[in-house]
């Protein structure tokens, strides 16, 4: 007991609390920083990944938009949209082809190209599309919504077509008037889910996995360029 009261032991303890409390001080307030330093810079990063991602998804649709472009200022496009004949529609899907054959280099990963005019007449590219689908049973499906302004879908299976049903692909769907203003008509183009994770990874900066993908409140994949 005497140890306790000794003049030893009393600046023993001043000398520790002295000690302690600087040392606790400093170590708290470099914890701080720390812990501040660490969550800006994940979030400087997390932030980072995200604008590259919404980039390369501009990028992406940027492209498809191009060729749907390419599709709606062509006269043919407005012939397709005016046209009520089916014997007129044969005749047209020979033209067509011909003008795909001329841009689809634009963007050549597409697994295939739907127009959709407003009285039902269907014309297809680049697949074996499924006789038995009409225009109706387009509009009925989940993923298709029209919409003023052109989207990209969530991966869907294609039922219109009669091979590799079961592979999901996403679709680019521009619903645009003639170059007359009179009539609509439905831009569909397909592209695999590969090409998604291309556009993601195609940029300098860290690895992106693929499959991260960024949605907007009606389902759509962003970026949307609404007004």
């Amino acid at each position: 007991m005497k140890f306790f009261h000794s003049l030893f032991f009393k600046l023993l303890l001043c000398l520790l609390l002295i000690s302690i409390v600087p040392i606790s001080v400093v170590g708290g307030i470099t914890y701080h920083k720390a812990t501040k330093n660490m969550k800006e810079n994940v979030h400087f990063h997390a932030s980072s990944i995200l604008d590259q991602k919404v980039n390369a998804l501009e990028n992406l649709y940027n492209e498809l938009d191009r060729l749907s472009q390419g599709i709606i200022h062509n006269s043919l496009f407005t012939r397709f949209s005016e046209n009520t004949h089916l014997r007129t529609h044969q005749q047209l899907y020979i033209e067509l082809d011909k003008l795909l054959i001329s841009i689809e280099n634009i963007f050549p990963d597409f697994k295939g190209i739907t127009l959709i005019n407003q009285h039902g007449f269907i014309y297809h590219y680049g697949y074996s599309f499924n006789q038995e689908f009409t225009s109706t049973d387009f509009y009925e499906n989940n993923w298709f919504k029209l919409d003023s302004h052109p989207y990209i879908t969530a991966p869907h299976l294609r039922d219109y077509s009669n091979y590799n049903t079961d592979i999901p692909v996403y679709s680019f769907i521009n619903e645009a008037w003639d170059d007359k203003l009179r009539t609509k008509s439905t831009i569909i183009i397909d592209f695999p889910e590969e090409v998604v994770g291309q556009f993601l990874n195609d940029y300098k900066g860290p690895e992106v996995v693929a499959g991260t993908f960024i949605y907007s409140e009606e389902d759509y994949i962003l970026p949307l360029l609404h007004d």
